[in-house]
């Protein structure tokens, strides 16, 4: 690779992070650059709240390649943003997700050869990069609030289990729908929620017959934190958490979700190593004197901190 190939990559990488830092100052100038396909709807839903909806209700919300791209976009941009400091993650229309789009999984089937290694590592390479989406959720350093009304089928189920917190509808259900298709879950299930649910062997029958269980029976198995009677007042309790969120301070919030992350994925004692680390440097920050002075002057006005 010569110099000119490589200042080229260098000055596209600045701009791309310094666009992603920038500040606006309207919300039309904010999710402007957030969409990018009509698959991902963006919107405001409150001060520093960003809702993104899954925006194909004729197909049930199956998530197609546009979905793929839009959450990769979205939640990538989202993890740098200074302004946004929680996300809401629902759907449009009374079905949360029918898994991924048939026609879209058909048009992953490699074609180009009929060589059984060939066509493994093409494959290799579509998973990884649907692998890649997915994970822009599970990794992006701002809380994640998912909200589901009807059914949640396959990659549905995978995408709220990265989700840090989930609110769902009375009338809405759940199933690992892969091993209907003959297939095993790849885009999250098996990894995440045996970290979620309380029963492992519930969690094994699920994965192995496709079973469906209500939204109550997710409550109970610790998959769902809340059960709304609709989906009004499932976004509603979700746009209440997510305000209260956002105004915490967005240095602790994410330090918080970070701290978490890191714990979950290590051990105890390398994960308060960790910590010993992170809070060297975050608490020189302002938002501990201001949340300090806020408690000893016993202010009914809660403190208010600095975009990031």
């Amino acid at each position: 690779m010569n110099i000119a190939r490589i200042s080229r990559l260098t000055s596209s990488t600045l701009n791309i992070t310094f666009n992603s830092i920038r500040s606006y100052s309207s919300a039309e100038e904010r999710l402007s650059c957030y969409n990018i396909n009509e698959a991902v709807k963006v919107s405001e839903s409150g001060e520093r709240i960003l809702h993104v909806e899954i925006n194909r209700p004729k197909t049930r919300n199956a998530i197609n390649t546009d979905v793929f791209n839009g959450l990769t976009h979205v939640f990538g941009k989202l993890n740098d943003d200074r302004h946004y400091r929680v996300a809401i993650l629902s759907s449009v229309g009374d079905f949360f997700c029918s898994g991924i789009d048939l026609k879209t999984f058909q048009s992953f089937v490699p074609t180009h050869t009929e060589d059984v290694g060939r066509k493994a590592l093409a494959l290799r390479s579509v998973i990884n990069m649907l692998q890649d989406s997915f994970k822009k959720v599970s990794v992006c350093q701002k809380p994640v609030i998912s909200v589901v009304s009807g059914g949640c089928i396959g990659a549905g189920l995978e995408l709220i289990s990265l989700a840090d917190i989930r609110y769902v509808t009375k009338d809405s259900y759940f199933t690992i729908r892969e091993v209907e298709l003959g297939l095993a879950a790849d885009l999250g299930a098996l990894q995440f929620l045996p970290l979620i649910m309380s029963n492992q062997s519930v969690l094994r029958e699920l994965t192995y017959t496709g079973r469906k269980i209500s939204a109550d029976e997710a409550l109970n198995l610790n998959l769902v934190g809340k059960v709304l009677s609709d989906k009004d007042e499932a976004i509603s309790s979700a746009i209440e958490l997510a305000t209260t969120i956002a105004s915490k301070s967005p240095i602790v919030v994410q330090g918080a979700k970070v701290g978490l992350d890191y714990s979950r994925d290590h051990g105890v004692w390398e994960g308060l190593q960790f910590m010993v680390h992170w809070n060297m440097a975050m608490l020189q920050s302002e938002d501990l004197i201001k949340s300090a002075m806020a408690l000893m002057s016993k202010s009914p006005e809660p403190p208010k901190f600095d975009d990031l």
